[in-house]
């Protein structure tokens, strides 16, 4: 793998957990629908990291998604669970962001900050030991 493409995993899995922390931030100012768009965006960034070190990327979310539920999740490279999770977050930021009065409470969104530190343990796991290989799966 070359190394451009490691430092460029690694810099994706460096800004899930900047986006993390952002998602922190605005959950506790209130901001739920914020929090809700960077714990989506945390998962998404994460996901990217995994799939580039296979050589595949998407210019859509949805494609995105696809290639990781594919590639990881169906071969079972990937829990099932961490999937959905990522199914589950973009509905849930394509509500916030773009459907009228949707407002998610604190409970959705602390539920929804718990799951994401598991899943991006998960995928930094997964991404450790893709690198240590140092092959593709």
């Amino acid at each position: 793998m070359k190394p451009e493409t490691r430092e460029l995993a690694r810099y994706r899995m460096e800004r899930a957990g900047q986006t993390r922390e952002e998602a922190e931030i605005l959950f506790s100012n209130g901001k739920y629908n914020g929090a809700m768009n960077r714990i989506y965006y945390s998962i998404f960034y994460a996901v990217g990291a995994v799939l580039i070190l296979e050589g595949l990327s998407s210019a859509k979310h949805s494609g995105t998604i696809s290639l990781f539920l594919s590639r990881f999740v169906k071969e079972n490279k990937a829990p099932e669970e961490t999937g959905k999770f990522l199914r589950d977050m973009f509905k849930f930021r394509s509500r916030g962001d773009y459907d009228d009065f949707t407002e998610f409470t604190s409970e959705q969104v602390s539920e929804s900050l718990r799951e994401l530190d598991v899943q991006l343990s998960t995928l930094e796991l997964l991404l450790e030991k893709m690198m240590r290989e140092d092959t593709q799966f």
